[in-house]
């Protein structure tokens, strides 16, 4: 420990420097969003977005200055509207912004202030409790020890500074709603098998909302102590639970709470997607790979957009390829000898390894199979798979439209209230459209390879393919009719 960090730890509190973090770039944006908005003259307006787009930023227009012309602009093609920017940060006419890399929620001044408060707090912690240590302990011995046997209670507050009581009611909120809208839409379903149903409702039911992540329980986040912090929602399928890492928690007021609830039914829907369905499946005695298009008929196919069975030939989203799905066991093959030599040591264990491996991916056609990209950066939420052959992408979209399904019918349960309008509408669609033009490639104009479509794709079809999504938003004209989208699919 420096001599300067041992003594910063013996002042009192109230003696230490004030937390007051540089603003970042981003809080420049911020700044400059508000000042636009809250300007009363053209002149001064037009100065402010200057500096906004100076910093590669967009906005649409205020609550005072807004018409149907942007409305019917980004209706039209909001990919297109959305990637005028390519950087795909454009803020709404609240100035909402749902970040979605680490890095950047990471740089906020917000989020450092907080990080600060938090060590202040640690830090006095570890003091109250030196004298545990004995005279024998140097003063770094005596932290580190004291960092481990009370690495919960320094967990726990470090969870204070950003799952703080009003933040967690928000969220729960929003996901209690969304899973009862799931429940009740499936109940009443025309288009789920009746026989389909009580699976459905029970993975819907059983999946929980999670907000105690750490690096011991969910290492995806990683929230202890590290920075940046982790940005994801994720459904942990195999726990059951929906995931809301630290970074969405920290940048919660600047999101749009329409955008939060179609991630929160994006993230449920995935209990119960395709993929999802055909792995329990798979269990049974007679597993049926075509579990996926019975649940949901005709979806995956019009989600697809190509033709045959499964829609697959000539589609807009990626099927599996056969040298894909080839590659995979090679792969998964290899790892399990290196991992089990003794086991694989005879010929006829490893003929059985490979044919059980070739009956799991032909029960589950609509997971992704495919090799390990090793280039994909995990930290880089825009970066994709960049293996040649492409993998199954109907699990994301399927996410994609059930989420706008959940999102679009409480919108327009809220608009019937009087407590959703057109210029809310406008709001959510640009928040919406700008968070997925920062994933996987967002603005690109091809797809890739990579389990999630492009950016574009995801907003333009799979979201907008959804008529009620479209219409609650105030798109009243159908679908965009851009490349890749025009059509509508029937939702539950």
């Amino acid at each position: 420990m420096s001599h300067l960090l041992f003594f910063l730890l013996l002042l009192p509190t109230s003696s230490r420097a004030s937390c007051n973090a540089s603003p970042s770039r981003l809080d420049l944006a911020y700044s400059q969003c508000d000042k636009m908005h809250s300007a009363t003259l053209p002149k001064d307006i037009a100065r402010a977005l200057g500096d906004l787009q100076r910093e590669g930023f967009c906005a649409t227009p205020d609550q005072q200055r807004a018409t149907a012309a942007p409305l019917k602009a980004i209706c039209a093609e909001p990919g297109k509207f959305i990637c005028s920017n390519k950087t795909g940060l454009f803020f709404n006419s609240q100035c909402q912004l749902e970040l979605v890399e680490s890095k950047d929620i990471g740089e906020l001044a917000s989020y450092k202030n907080e990080e600060c408060a938090f060590d202040q707090e640690k830090a006095d912690f570890i003091q109250k409790h030196r004298a545990e240590c004995g005279s024998a302990w140097s003063g770094k011995d005596c932290e580190d020890h004291l960092k481990v046997i009370y690495a919960a209670d320094i967990l726990k507050m470090e969870r204070l500074h950003f799952y703080t009581p009003e933040r967690v009611a928000r969220v729960k909120a929003y996901f209690d709603r969304a899973k009862q809208k799931f429940i009740d839409l499936i109940t009443a379903s025309s288009l789920v098998p009746e026989y389909q149903k009580p699976l459905l409702l029970s993975r819907i039911q059983g999946t929980e909302l999670f907000l105690d992540p750490n690096a011991d329980k969910t290492p995806e986040c990683m929230n202890a102590g590290l920075n940046p912090p982790g940005s994801e929602f994720y459904n942990d399928i195999s726990r059951s639970i929906v995931v809301v890492c630290l970074g969405v928690m920290a940048n919660l007021e600047r999101t749009n709470p329409q955008s939060l609830l179609l991630t929160m039914a994006h993230e449920l829907s995935h209990s119960i997607d395709p993929c999802v369905l055909e792995a329990t499946e798979m269990m049974a005695l007679h597993p049926d790979p075509g579990l996926g298009k019975k649940t949901y008929p005709g979806l995956l196919q019009c989600l697809r957009g190509g033709r045959g069975t499964d829609g697959c030939q000539s589609s807009i989203l990626n099927c599996n390829s056969p040298k894909g799905i080839a590659d995979a066991i090679v792969e998964f093959e290899n790892k399990a000898i290196k991992d089990n030599p003794l086991q694989f040591a005879n010929s006829p264990d490893r003929d059985q390894l490979e044919h059980d491996l070739a009956f799991e991916m032909n029960a589950t056609p609509d997971c992704s199979h495919g090799k390990s990209d090793q280039n994909t950066e995990s930290m880089n939420a825009a970066d994709f798979r960049k293996d040649p052959e492409p993998v199954e992408q109907i699990g994301e979209s399927f996410a994609d439209f059930m989420g706008a399904e959940i999102a679009g019918r409480i919108a327009a349960e809220d608009a019937a209230r009087g407590t959703f309008n057109a210029k809310d509408g406008m709001d959510a669609l640009v928040a919406t459209a700008a968070s997925f033009a920062q994933l996987h490639g967002g603005c690109r104009q091809e797809n890739t390879h990579d389990e999630h479509p492009i950016g574009i794709l995801r907003i333009n079809r799979d979201i907008m393919s959804n008529q009620n999504y479209r219409e609650a938003m105030g798109c009243m004209n159908g679908p965009p009719v851009s490349k890749g989208a025009g059509t509508t699919c029937k939702g539950l």
